[in-house]
């Protein structure tokens, strides 16, 4: 019997079992049901930077592209010549930024960006953008050329123009660096005008770099420097001529070393040479004088007209140093020029030949000051006066 009822039981449960299989078979249980997301075929990313496509775009601010939607794969900014601009990534690959004050001016830059959506589709654009292209355009000219050999005392000086409001702005632009080291500054002339002097004369053979930084350079609302300037020049033996009136002879030292006195005759009463300290402005081996030049009327008794040889100019207004053969008698003796001052042919001929234009003339004992401004004159003034003339000297104390 007890065999009987355990097989009955074990029936009971196989019986239960293919039941409860039946049951599960017909769906009576929840069903799981998975499916895909549709795909956007295009990328749902967006490049956005409010300056692309436009013109008149400030080369000075820092500027941002970004990615809507998505994020910045790879960028790429580029002017006409293909030079790249560099940027970095910012935001977590969101944005682009490049930065202040790296652009041009008057340039058209390209952009190609490839930016990728959340679902990984990636889309590549193009665009690009222009900088300001001024309409007032600030030139100049610099006083010394590339390559050149100057004297000792030559100033770089730098010619606007237009009037500099923000002279500052110029000046922090402008920069001098020499082979050896040589203390000097710049000193506003005027409205237009800056030049640069050392401390002292410039040492004897020194390489003397100028670079005008003034490409994008703003010295007034709208007004734009358009150039970029650098002049390399050195200097030759120091050349230094004293002319003294009393004693009617000039010397000349080379190097600190006397290497010749020569007689020489300056202007006679009411017609003095300017003294001062000069630098040589000009060289010509042959030159017509005309005292038209200088207001004498032709039918004046000062009025004259001579063919000159070796003349070296000294002054705006008519100073040469130069030969005189007509005069040779008072060379030594008198002061019989017009204000110039008269050398023999040979002496006038070496001395042509041995100074460089920037080379110093000193004129002496003629009782009639040399006028600042009127050729190079520099050097007439003293070095904290000159200093002052910086737009970036210290603001003197109150």
């Amino acid at each position: 019997m007890a065999g009987h009822a355990a097989s009955h039981r074990r029936g009971r449960r196989l019986a239960l079992a293919v039941v409860l299989g039946a049951v599960l078979a017909t769906g009576c249980a929840p069903q799981l049901q998975l499916r895909t997301a549709e795909v956007p075929e295009a990328s749902q990313a967006v490049l956005v930077g409010d300056f692309l496509g436009k013109t008149e775009v400030d080369f000075r601010d820092e500027l941002v592209l970004s990615a809507q939607q998505g994020r910045l794969m790879t960028v790429s900014v580029t002017d006409a010549t293909g030079a790249e601009v560099p940027g970095e990534l910012a935001n977590g690959g969101t944005e682009w930024h490049i930065p202040a004050g790296i652009l041009e001016l008057s340039t058209q830059y390209t952009v190609k960006a490839t930016v990728v959506d959340r679902y990984g589709t990636a889309l590549t654009q193009d665009a690009a953008f222009t900088t300001i292209v001024p309409s007032n355009v600030l030139d100049y000219d610099v006083s010394v050329a590339d390559g050149a050999t100057y004297g000792v005392g030559m100033p770089i000086t730098i010619t606007f123009n237009k009037m500099i409001a923000d002279r500052a702005a110029v000046e922090q632009r402008l920069q001098v660096t020499t082979s050896t080291p040589v203390e000097g500054s710049w000193s506003w002339r005027g409205d237009r005008t800056v030049s640069y002097r050392p401390k002292e004369y410039w040492p004897a053979g020194v390489k003397v770099s100028m670079t005008a930084d003034l490409r994008g350079v703003e010295p007034e609302p709208g007004l734009f420097g358009v150039e970029n300037t650098t002049v390399n020049f050195q200097t030759g033996n120091a050349v230094i001529a004293t002319v003294d009136a009393a004693t009617h002879m000039m010397t000349v030292r080379r190097n600190g070393v006397v290497e010749r006195t020569v007689p020489i005759t300056t202007g006679k009463p009411g017609w003095e040479t300017r003294s001062g300290i000069k630098v040589i402005m000009s060289k010509q081996r042959h030159v017509i004088m005309d005292a038209s030049t200088l207001g004498v009327d032709k039918e004046d008794p000062e009025y004259y007209r001579l063919d000159v040889d070796y003349a070296l100019r000294i002054t705006s207004s008519g100073e040469f140093v130069h030969a005189a053969p007509w005069s040779v008698a008072s060379q030594g003796v008198a002061n019989v020029s017009h204000g110039c001052v008269g050398l023999s042919t040979a002496n006038a001929s070496w001395f042509y030949n041995s100074a460089n234009v920037g080379d110093i003339v000193q004129v002496i004992n003629t009782g009639r000051p040399q006028d600042r401004g009127n050729g190079i004159t520099v050097w007439n003034e003293s070095w904290d006066s000159w200093k002052a003339g910086s737009a970036l000297a210290p603001a003197p104390p109150a």
